[in-house]
């Protein structure tokens, strides 16, 4: 960490930067480093983080907190009839989340964009996409639900939230 600290000090690099995965890579990170950014997953199947009370601990060491995996790797976009068996845990949440998203005309990526985008923590969100077209419904997504709480106001987003890590931890997925 003191190398990274004094290329910062020395301006050659601006931030310094982590990745994690749970709770408590992020509490041993803060016992034994200095950073400025983290990027974690919070989406509205994985709610660890955001109910552990960490993403408000790391706002007030203010560290910069990146989202990533709101998609949940895709998983969101699954064909639920179409799962890996070491994901058929899934299923309940998928077709609810289908349910959802025909009960309020959203569709499911605007809807895992409301979970996420309100977070008061959370200073950016970062997607992976394949395609351009992936991108561009990304973008309209974003705008149709970024300065609106519609979807927040009508939707128990608590409902949603899976605790088995074997779904929600993507290094566990048997491939």
């Amino acid at each position: 960490n003191e190398a990274f600290l004094s290329l910062k000090e020395e301006g050659f690099i601006e931030k310094i930067g982590v990745s994690v995965y749970d709770k408590f890579q992020i509490e041993y990170l803060l016992k034994n480093f200095r950073f400025d950014l983290i990027q974690l997953p919070v989406n509205i199947f994985d709610q660890r983080l955001l109910r552990s009370g960490i993403l408000y601990d790391l706002k007030k060491k203010n560290i910069e907190i990146h989202a990533r995996s709101i998609f949940l790797q895709g998983l969101i976009f699954m064909d639920k009839n179409s799962l890996p068996s070491s994901l058929v845990g899934a299923v309940p949440y998928l077709e609810k989340l289908e349910k959802v998203s025909l009960e309020v005309g959203a569709t499911k990526m605007e809807i895992a964009l409301s979970f996420v985008n309100p977070i008061s923590e959370i200073d950016k969100i970062v997607i992976g996409v394949e395609k351009v077209e992936q991108l561009k419904q990304a973008v309209n997504a974003f705008n149709k639900v970024r300065n609106s709480d519609k979807l927040k106001n009508i939707i128990t987003f608590d409902s949603f939230a899976i605790e088995d890590e074997n779904i929600i931890d993507p290094r566990r997925w048997i491939k």
